[in-house]
């Protein structure tokens, strides 16, 4: 019995150590109630000038139907809605930004995944991450009292912080790297108790 325990509080720890870590997330916005109706999908990232490069890629874009060209866009932006986007501070670019229109579906969901310096260089200055909704007169819809759907904060050796309105859903995307951690603890534990 004990041999379970422990098993089990080793798991439990791995994946939190995993989540609390995690540089990916998964958000889902439950937009039921701006169904069919146009309006911007608009991502941004500022950083005060001496932050450490960050960038944020938003991949896998679904719930929403594309609207003709990019109606904003600035800063060092790469890719758009229909692939790949990616937002950065790199080249000294304060703020980065991308507003696209869209017709909105039930639900709207991507994934963002943050790269760069930003984890291991010490700076007392940050960045931040927002996702927004807006209707056609870029007025804010669903979004929290600053307006954003989701935000993240981040800042030099400190994790990533974010806050979500109440009708988004956001978690952690695991790396390829923890599956195999967890996969390989998952077999040693086996052999282990094979052998006794």
């Amino acid at each position: 019995m004990k041999f379970w325990k422990k098993t089990t509080l080793a798991l439990a720890l791995l994946c939190a150590t995993a989540m609390a870590h995690a540089t990916a997330y998964r958000v889902e916005v439950d937009t039921q109630s701006v169904e069919q109706h146009s309006g911007f999908v608009y991502f941004s990232l500022g950083s005060l000038l001496g932050s450490p490069n960050i960038a944020a890629t938003i991949s896998q874009l679904r719930g929403w139907q594309v609207l003709g060209a990019v109606d904003q866009q600035d800063g060092a932006v790469a890719g758009g809605l229909t692939s790949q986007l990616t937002l950065s501070n790199q080249n000294n670019s304060a703020s980065s930004y991308l507003a696209q229109s869209v017709i909105f579906g039930k639900k709207l969901s991507f994934v963002v995944d943050f790269s760069g310096d930003w984890a291991g260089q010490p700076s007392a200055d940050g960045t931040s991450f927002s996702a927004q909704l807006l209707d056609k007169n870029y007025d804010t819809v669903l979004g929290n009292a600053s307006g954003s759907i989701f935000q993240i904060d981040s800042a030099a050796n400190t994790p990533l912080r974010f806050q979500a309105a109440g009708n988004v859903q956001v978690a952690p995307v695991p790396e390829p790297e923890t599956y195999a951690l967890l996969g390989l603890g998952l077999v040693a534990l086996v052999l282990r108790r094979k052998r006794h």
